[in-house]
């Protein structure tokens, strides 16, 4: 895994998953997705402050996000439509490690008008792809709440496995919430055996 891999332009067939730069047009974008999305994103998030639907706040986090690609320490990624105008959802790929763990733990969330048509499946797919294949990782965490059908949905259908439940996990909307832990393996790794609703079994 290098630190200078060059800037990631996934075509999906309906998006270009890529890196915002830290310019006034790319900020303005993620705050407008932000606003638009914020009753929405609001059950699965920690509680934000009015600053985070600010473009300046934008501007000034796609600068940190830049520097932690250059690092190749995570990798904050966004869902463009096909015009490259809106973002339509987001996929973060945090702690990034290498050496003796190689791997990564992928977030995600779809706009609200792009709900149930399988767009995060098919956006979040691109990127685990990316990680084994080009990040040469070996392993991508994921956590959701139970109650969240939808992405333990999206999860399933990508090949992520239960591992754990963690009670009290993250602070989410302001309250301690329950997580389920998965994780997928690269498809260079050893058989697992397979275990039927591995994600929402006890």
């Amino acid at each position: 895994m290098s630190a200078l891999l060059a800037v990631p332009r996934l075509s999906t067939p309906r998006s270009l998953v890529t890196l915002l730069s830290p310019v006034a047009e790319d900020a303005a974008k993620m705050a407008r997705y932000c606003r638009d999305n914020r009753t929405h994103l609001a059950p699965w998030e920690p509680t934000r402050d009015d600053s985070w639907y600010c473009e300046r706040t934008w501007l000034t986090r796609l600068d940190g996000q830049w520097q932690q690609f250059e690092r190749c320490t995570a990798l904050s990624l966004v869902a463009l439509d096909p015009q490259g105008e809106a973002v339509i959802a987001v996929v973060n790929l945090s702690g990034i490690e290498g050496g003796v763990r190689q791997s990564a733990r992928v977030g995600y969330s779809v706009a609200q008008h792009r709900q149930g048509a399988g767009l995060a499946t098919e956006v979040v797919g691109a990127v685990v792809d990316y990680a084994f294949d080009t990040l040469k990782l070996h392993r991508i965490e994921a956590c959701v709440q139970p109650h969240n059908l939808a992405s333990v949905a999206v999860l399933a259908r990508l090949g992520f496995r239960r591992e754990g439940f963690a009670p009290q996990y993250l602070k989410i909307n302001g309250r301690w919430q329950d997580h389920i832990l998965t994780a997928r393996l690269s498809p260079n790794a050893l058989a697992v055996p397979s275990t039927p609703d591995a994600i929402l079994s006890p």
